[in-house]
């Protein structure tokens, strides 16, 4: 894809057709996809996919959902609603991992920023393929943040900067409130004063999940 990024036919509908038929693997992003549907796709032996399901902290999700205009339905962005999906999630998760082992895997997103080099080779061994010298080379890039932190991009640092910005009462307390069974599984911590939720020594993740 060298030359989409060089040009703008990324945004040329046949070229960007036309590429991905030509293509041996097809990768499929997909949000806010309740995973008991995914289950339906899992069954069917003739479909030749795999499913990385990806999990990042709920506080984190509804503050990046704050303030987006396609956002403002209680599917998207209330706390209640948002905890509710997870927990169904997270529990269908456990199954699925189970069931399949070769076609689904549960990944959490602040886990993989703890260990990106050996998450990364995890995630391609699952996939049955080899880890590539660009994708070591991207992980091993820094950026600065708006926060003034000089970080790997991707870090567990880097991961914890909506902290920085996210409101404790709106979004911290409720969230808390409602996804508390689920934040436990995550191996999440629960702050209890906004001092400790701002203090980014302090980390999020106090240990591995457990589904």
């Amino acid at each position: 894809m060298d030359k989409c990024r060089k040009t703008s036919k990324c945004y040329d509908p046949s070229f960007v057709s036309e590429t991905c038929r030509s293509a041996d693997m097809h990768l499929l992003k997909v949000l806010r996809l309740n995973l008991p549907w995914a289950r339906t796709f899992l069954e069917n032996e003739n479909l030749d996919f795999q499913i990385l399901y990806l999990v990042r902290d709920p506080r984190a999700v509804l503050s990046s959902r704050r303030g987006l205009t396609w956002c403002s339905t209680p599917t998207c962005n209330s706390p209640s609603v948002t905890c509710s999906l997870l927990a169904g999630d997270l529990a269908e998760a456990a199954v699925l991992q189970k069931e399949f082992p070769d076609r689904f895997k549960f990944l959490h997103y602040d886990e993989i920023c703890q260990n990106m080099t050996t998450s990364l080779a995890d995630i391609m061994d699952f996939l049955g393929l080899s880890v590539q010298p660009e994708q070591t080379k991207l992980l091993q890039e820094k950026k600065t943040s708006e926060a003034k932190y000089s970080v790997h991009k991707n870090s567990l640092l880097q991961a914890q900067l909506w902290r920085n910005t996210t409101s404790f009462y709106d979004i911290v307390l409720p969230v808390q409130h409602f996804c508390q069974s689920s934040l436990q599984k995550l191996g999440l911590r629960s702050f209890s004063v906004e001092k400790e939720f701002r203090d980014l020594s302090v980390p999020a993740l106090e240990r591995p999940s457990k589904l």
